[in-house]
C-alpha cells in the first residue's frame, strides 16, 4: 500500500508526570546506533527470542552531495517472540539499516489482529510517552493511503529540539499505527479489490541517526 504523510500540527516542548513505562530507544532495540554489521550480526546470534535474522548484501549509492563519493547500504532483519516493552503475540520485525557497514536506521514492526485494536493503542501510548522523556520536540502526521486519500493511521515524529528537525544530519524518531483493508479477488482476471473489513493493525517505531554517516535527509529512508 502506497502511504502518504501528512504534518497535522507542531506542538513544542512536551512536560508531564505521567510515567506509562521506560520503553526508551535503548530498551525497544536490542542493537545500538553506529554498532558494525559485523558486530550486529554476533549480538544478535547470542538472543534466546531472536529468529529468522536475514543479511542484504546492499548496494552502492551515489547521492549528488557527495560529489562523486558513494555510500554502501545494506539491510539485516529479524523477528522476535516476545518484548518486555510491547504486548502482542502475533508478529514482531525489525528492520536494520547501515551505511558503510555502519548501523544509522532502526524500525520496529508490531502486527495486531483486528479485533485488537485497543492493544495496538495501549502500546502507541504507552512508547509513545515514554519517547518524550528524551525526545521532547515532537510533530503529529496522518497516515493515508495515497491513492484514495483515505486516512489509515496516525503517528507522532520526535526530535530532542526543534532544530534538530530541520538539520540534514539529524537525529528523529517516528511512531505511528495504522490498519490494512481485507481484500478479496472479484473475477478471474484474479483483480484484488479492499472490503470493508480489517485485516490487521500495524505499529511502527523508527529511530534515525544520520550523524557520523556521509548520509543526508534525502538519503535517510
Amino acid at each position: 500500500m502506497k502511504k502518504l504523510i501528512t504534518i497535522i500540527t507542531v506542538l513544542g516542548l512536551y512536560s508531564s508526570t505521567n510515567v506509562f513505562g521506560q520503553c526508551s530507544i535503548n530498551l525497544l532495540f536490542p542493537v545500538k546506533i553506529s554498532m558494525t554489521k559485523f558486530q550486529v550480526i554476533n549480538s544478535l546470534n547470542l538472543l534466546e527470542d531472536v529468529y529468522r535474522i536475514r543479511s542484504t548484501p546492499g548496494s552502492w549509492n551515489h547521492p549528488e552531495y557527495l560529489n562523486g563519493d558513494s555510500v554502501h547500504k545494506s539491510e539485516v532483519n529479524f523477528e522476535f517472540k516476545s518484548h518486555n516493552c510491547i504486548k502482542s503475540e502475533v508478529r514482531n520485525v525489525v528492520s536494520l539499516g547501515f551505511a558503510d557497514k555502519r548501523l544509522y536506521k532502526m524500525t520496529l514492526e508490531i502486527w495486531f489482529e483486528p479485533e485488537e485494536f485497543n492493544k495496538c493503542l495501549e502500546n502507541y501510548n504507552q512508547i509513545l510517552e515514554s519517547l518524550k522523556k528524551e525526545f521532547t520536540y515532537y510533530s503529529e502526521f496522518i497516515v493515508s493511503d495515497i491513492e484514495n486519500n483515505e486516512q489509515m493511521g496516525e503517528g507522532v515524529w520526535l526530535y530532542k529540539s526543534e532544530e534538530e528537525k530541520h538539520k540534514d544530519k539529524f537525529e528523529e524518531v517516528s511512531i505511528c499505527y495504522e490498519f490494512q483493508y481485507d481484500t478479496v479477488f472479484i473475477d478471474k482476471l484474479m483483480t484484488r479489490v479492499k472490503t470493508g473489513s480489517i485485516d490487521y493493525y500495524k505499529l511502527e517505531i523508527s529511530f534515525v541517526n544520520l550523524k557520523g554517516t556521509k548520509l543526508e535527509r534525502a538519503e535517510s529512508h
